[in-house]
């Protein structure tokens, strides 16, 4: 038996902004998670939103160099 994913508010948001911006990065989602693009990203726990999304199938992330480029599931 498997469990279902659970899609939150959040990672909905996530995959929202990805498929407005696609080709767009891990940190940009993340600083339209907080709101705030001053705010660092990594204090926020928005990267757990984003990978979440990725494993549940919402995000396509594909690393290109040191960076991952993102898209949504065509």
């Amino acid at each position: 038996m498997t469990t279902a994913t659970r899609i939150g508010p959040k990672m909905r948001q996530a995959a929202e902004y990805v498929s407005r911006h696609p080709g767009c990065s891990k940190l940009d989602v993340a600083r339209d998670l907080t709101n705030d693009p001053r705010a660092s990203a990594t204090n926020h726990g928005q990267y757990d939103t984003i990978d979440k999304a990725i494993s549940a199938g919402l995000i396509v992330a594909v690393r290109i160099g040191n960076r991952y480029s993102l898209t949504v599931p065509s």
